[in-house]
Formats: C-alpha cells, sequence, structure tokens
C-alpha cells in the first residue's frame, strides 16, 4: 500500500501537468496538483515507526513525535493475530507508511489502530478503549509488558 499510494501521490501532479492546455481552469490544476502532495505528506507525519513501552505507559512512535497510552487502566492483552480481519475503517489511513486510525469489527467492536503489519498484532483493552499495535516481535511485547504491569499494578486480567 505504501509503494502504490506514493506512486500514484506523488505521481498524479505530473500526469496533470502534461494535461493538454485549457482542459481545466488553473485554480482548478493548483489544488488538484497540491492535494495528492499534501494527502502523501500527512501521511508520512502520521507513520508509525515503532513501539516503546516505559514504566507508566506505552510509547507509539511516530515521525517526529510520540502517542502516550497510559497503563493504568489497562485490563487485557491479547496475542491476536486475526484481530484485524474482517474490520472497516471508520477514519484514518488504510495503509500508507502503516495503518492507523478508528476502526469497527463484529469482534472487537470500536477500536484505534496503530499497525504496521496486519499479521502480527497484540490487542490492548483499556477500561474505555481498544488498541491495536503492530510490533516485530509480539510475544516479546506482550512479556515486556506483563513484566511492567506486575511492577506497576497488583490486579491483572490474564493473557489469552
Amino acid at each position: 500500500m505504501t509503494i502504490g499510494g506514493s506512486l500514484i501521490c506523488l505521481g498524479a501532479p505530473f500526469f496533470l501537468v502534461a494535461a493538454p492546455d485549457g482542459t481545466l481552469a488553473s485554480e482548478l490544476m493548483f489544488y488538484c496538483m497540491k492535494a495528492p502532495l499534501l494527502l502523501w505528506l500527512g501521511s508520512l507525519l502520521f507513520t508509525i515507526r515503532g513501539y516503546s513501552i516505559t514504566e507508566d505507559s506505552i510509547l507509539i512512535h511516530r515521525l517526529i513525535w510520540a502517542t502516550r497510552m497510559p497503563l493504568e487502566q489497562l485490563n487485557e492483552v491479547n496475542l491476536d493475530n486475526a484481530a484485524f480481519l474482517n474490520s472497516i475503517r471508520c477514519f484514518g489511513n488504510g495503509g500508507i507508511f502503516g495503518i492507523s486510525g478508528l476502526y469497527y469489527s463484529r469482534r472487537e467492536g470500536t477500536f484505534r489502530a496503530f499497525v504496521t503489519n496486519t499479521t502480527r498484532t497484540v490487542l490492548l483493552k483499556f477500561s474505555s478503549r481498544t488498541i491495536l499495535l503492530s510490533p516485530d516481535d509480539p510475544k516479546l511485547f506482550v512479556r515486556t509488558l506483563l513484566r511492567h504491569m506486575d511492577q506497576f499494578t497488583e490486579s491483572w486480567a490474564p493473557i489469552r
């Protein structure tokens, strides 16, 4: 998706420039050339570079910032390679530099995805939300998270 989306977003302005003169109004042409580039740049900013676990939160690393997920309301952790199966994107990016945004599936309900690989996913169920991540090594990620959770709190739901 990243390669195909990038080719379309970066290549579309060149095709519009090559269009015969007088086919589109100049103002419309200006916006048509900028929109794919802005879409590509926006997707690049929200790219998912990785995850890290701190003493009290999970950090989702983006291109120039990190999204923080506090662990205090984390109730359940699932190694679930099928969590993304048959999900519907409600809002977000469906594949250019990652899959992120708000999704819905009958099985999990509404969840936020911060995913780069839909076949290696970890589902995190908090009191008020559900988050889907895709670390490089899901088992190691879960083991590390459980170790931090044991230090962070006494109450913990078992892993499935």
